[in-house]
């Protein structure tokens, strides 16, 4: 998350422009690419714990996921060959050619190379993988639906980097390589709903401009929890209520709740929605420019409720409603930050019922309910 949208979180908005917002027919948005420093962003900054101690065998692994009589490190090998594999004379056997990143090592002997978890097992775990169940940690060690998680790469490489993070290793190799293992680092930590502690996220923020501004593919987030308490969901991130200052995902489900210090991230993580300290829920963009609030700032304490009924709310501490979406009468509806700038909430059958007003950064329509939009 943006380090000016952090301060926001713990004081109030900016003054309100009093404008327009419903705007009928938005439909949700998906970026496949974003700046690497803007994932990182959307990582949870926290210290790594080891409680409960962690064991290899908590990550099953090699699998045959597709059940086609191979497991998952000959999927990898198949998938990175530079040149066509052949089939070998025995059952999963192959002939190919390979390069070692880390190091530039080259080989055509299978028998050289290890499958390393780019973000390591133990390294995982530390970070989030802990709360995970069996399954979901199956999942993790045998990625083969997003490139970066799994790599082939020479056995000496693999054991120099062993379980460190990008503080403390890097690839002996150097420049364009270094740069990828940095951006795969934050990839495969924005899919799996991983933390980073301090040292991992300023090296990260130190090094990544020096790759360039060229922006990344945006993994699909995996189905797991997020660290510091939240929980994650298909397609999207969390959905439930975690600590103060954390990223619950894109979305919020009908019956959830945020509380001060809490915010959304759009999957592009361009875009959010903050609920504040002081009350007050704001929409924001690029460089943390706020482009809606509800106006309820002054009240410390406030709750942000999407209801049973699909009414967004903002409560104060005593009960008082101090602002609402006039969206009552939709059961099972989610309120959802997208990657073109809108805030939305959609009805159980996939219809619009509020949003923010704006689309890509554009004011986008006109006349409702005393909405409110803060201006560039």
């Amino acid at each position: 998350m943006h380090r000016s949208i952090r301060r926001i979180l713990a004081a109030s908005a900016a003054s309100a422009v009093a404008a327009a917002g419903l705007v009928a027919g938005a439909l949700p948005a998906s970026a496949a690419t974003a700046l690497p420093t803007d994932l990182l962003r959307q990582l949870v900054v926290e210290p790594e714990s080891n409680s409960p101690a962690y064991s290899r065998d908590y990550f099953e692994h090699w699998v045959d996921a597709d059940r086609d009589g191979c497991d998952t490190r000959r999927e990898v090998l198949e998938q990175e060959s530079t040149v066509p594999v052949r089939q070998g004379s025995r059952s999963c056997s192959l002939t190919g050619q390979w390069v070692s990143y880390y190091d530039g090592a080259t080989t055509a002997n299978t028998a050289d190379l290890e499958i390393d978890h780019a973000v390591a097992l133990s390294e995982a775990w530390r970070s989030g993988a802990r709360s995970w169940n069996a399954d979901q940690r199956r999942a993790f060690a045998n990625d083969l639906d997003s490139a970066p998680t799994l790599v082939a790469v020479s056995s000496a490489s693999n054991q120099a980097k062993a379980d460190k993070d990008f503080a403390e290793w890097r690839p002996p190799a150097g420049g364009a390589a270094t740069c990828r293992f940095a951006v795969e680092q934050v990839q495969v930590k924005y899919r799996w709903n991983l933390s980073v502690d301090t040292a991992e996220r300023d090296a990260l923020a130190a090094f990544l401009p020096s790759c360039g501004s060229s922006p990344v593919e945006v993994p699909a987030r995996a189905a797991v929890p997020a660290p510091g308490g939240g929980s994650g969901n298909q397609g999207g991130g969390g959905d439930q209520g975690g600590g103060a200052g954390t990223n619950l995902g894109d979305r919020l489900s009908a019956g959830r709740s945020m509380s001060g210090g809490q915010w959304l991230m759009a999957p592009n993580g361009r875009y959010g929605l903050a609920f504040q300290a002081d009350g007050n829920l704001v929409a924001y963009g690029p460089d943390d420019r706020p482009l809606w609030h509800a106006g309820t700032h002054g009240n410390p304490g406030a709750r942000f409720t999407l209801q049973q009924d699909g009414n967004a709310v903002v409560t104060a501490s005593d009960g008082r409603v101090l602002w609402h979406s006039y969206t009552w009468g939709s059961g099972g509806s989610v309120l959802r930050a997208q990657s073109d700038g809108n805030v939305v909430v959609y009805r159980s059958s996939g219809g619009p019922a509020w949003c923010s007003g704006w689309d890509q950064g554009q004011r986008a329509g006109a006349g409702s309910r005393g909405v409110g939009l803060l201006g560039r």
